[in-house]
């Protein structure tokens, strides 16, 4: 996914951090890559195991999107579920691999939207060139 990197920054012990916009909204999320800002294209990927119903819900909108409410992070896109029971969000088109703990979702709720949210520490994106 292409973001913008507004700025990266790092607390006294605490691992970088980079605030972050895209088309389809924006969040402070971890940063895997250097320092600075500017056009970067992003793997985003998801350090927690996930509850449905708890942590992934069906969504209200039909859209991706990109937030935060609190300290969590909302990421809103398309669920793809695998016969091996692999999931992964689908967000405006970039593959977020998603850890279920407990019951999975219903095999009925694959392709429908859903919003993942998710402590802000849990959440990364390591930069990348084509």
């Amino acid at each position: 996914m292409l973001v913008y990197v507004a700025k990266t920054f790092r607390q006294p012990g605490s691992e970088p951090w980079a605030v972050v916009r895209s088309a389809i909204g924006g969040a402070t999320v971890r940063w895997s890559g250097g320092a600075g800002g500017g056009l970067r294209r992003v793997e985003w990927t998801i350090d927690a195991d996930v509850t449905w119903g708890r942590d992934a819900r069906p969504a209200r909108s039909a859209a991706p999107a990109i937030g935060t409410a609190g300290p969590r992070v909302l990421l809103r896109g398309r669920l793809g579920l695998a016969a091996d029971g692999a999931a992964h969000l689908l967000l405006a088109g970039t593959p977020v691999l998603l850890d279920f703990l407990g019951p999975p979702p219903p095999r009925d709720a694959a392709g429908t939207w859903i919003e993942l949210g998710v402590e802000a520490h849990r959440v990364r994106l390591y930069p990348y060139e084509v």
